[in-house]
């Protein structure tokens, strides 16, 4: 996990995070960093991010950690990955 972090920086800082819970800002930068991955022209990123989008019970508890309703979350994170 550790190395996975160095190699992708997510920056959850600026004016959109402001007040918000620094715990479901990295939950939120998690989710777009999958979704950015998932839209790569890399097979090793591209793939697994894409079976975790896909697969409910991977990507919901992540969800649910943001108090976003899961199934319609994930319908959204879908399809900004173009799934």
């Amino acid at each position: 996990m550790v190395s996975f972090l160095k190699q992708h920086q997510v920056s959850i800082d600026g004016p959109h995070t402001r007040g918000l819970d620094p715990y479901v800002v990295f939950v939120g930068a998690f989710l777009k960093q999958t979704v950015n991955d998932a839209r790569s022209p890399h097979a090793d990123l591209r793939e697994p991010a894409q079976a975790f989008l896909l697969d409910l019970a991977s990507v919901g508890p992540w969800i649910e950690l943001t108090g976003g309703e899961a199934e319609q979350v994930q319908r959204a994170l879908c399809r900004a990955a173009g799934l």
